[in-house]
């Protein structure tokens, strides 16, 4: 029996540089490594996706285990891990649906022309244009040269067979995104494919959640756990 340690990155940048942490994501990873550094929790194995917001969570939690004179295994960079690429789906799809969907074009360009002041609040909010351009690509709707549905899913359950060893017991920390984890979190309870967004929208930047493997089955313990978020203003989901 192991423990599986789920870490989501801390909050993003902006739509047009969402792959790095926002100042507000860092100190969510801050206060997340200094939680962790203060439990008696040591970890077997570290492994973390190779997107830039999940490795500069990391980077900050390493950090903070440095600064209370405690240690993390060296990590392990694995790409099974990476969300699915929302923007290459953007890129791909938005076009497509934008010509045969006269509402949709109205609202996408609404949404871009929001989208150029820093502040807005789109940059936050998870918006009818991502759901309709998501349902699409999981849908195949379009021949699209970006990775399926079908293939992310598989991607992600995959992970298994190269997760680090763990003896009886001890843990292993995983870095990723709210997508991915979702994905295991469902596997463990016997969730659909179709409801799997909807555990994903529920994640909480820099949200714990923790599964058990015991005899090559999937049990969740916890979900969504943020336990080093103090405040309202640390608590976001985008």
């Amino acid at each position: 029996m192991s423990f599986l340690y789920f870490f989501r990155h801390g909050q993003a940048g902006t739509r047009d540089d969402y792959d790095a942490l926002s100042d507000l994501g860092r100190a969510q990873a801050r206060a997340l490594g200094e939680h962790l550094a203060a439990q008696p929790l040591r970890f077997a194995a570290v492994v973390s996706g190779a997107m830039k917001r999940q490795r500069e969570t990391l980077d900050e939690v390493v950090a903070a285990y440095r600064r209370a004179g405690a240690a993390l295994p060296e990590p392990v960079t694995d790409t099974g891990w990476n969300e699915f690429d929302l923007f290459g789906i953007y890129d791909a799809v938005a076009p497509r649906l934008s010509a045969d969907d006269p509402a949709f074009r109205a609202a996408f360009e609404k949404e871009r022309l929001l989208a150029q002041a820093p502040q807005a609040r789109i940059h936050r909010q998870w918006s009818a244009c991502d759901a309709a351009i998501v349902r699409a690509w999981i849908e195949a709707r379009y021949d699209i040269d970006v990775e399926s549905w079908p293939d992310f899913l598989a991607r992600v359950r995959s992970n298994r067979e190269r997760l680090p060893p763990a003896a009886n017991g001890e843990a292993i920390a995983i870095f990723t995104s709210a997508t991915p984890m979702s994905i295991w979190v469902a596997a463990a309870l016997g969730i659909a494919e179709p409801k799997i967004l909807r555990l994903t929208g529920a994640v909480f930047n820099s949200a714990m959640t923790l599964l058990r493997l015991r005899d090559g089955e999937l049990d969740l313990v916890t979900f969504n756990s943020t336990p080093h978020i103090t405040g309202p203003s640390l608590r976001t989901l985008r």
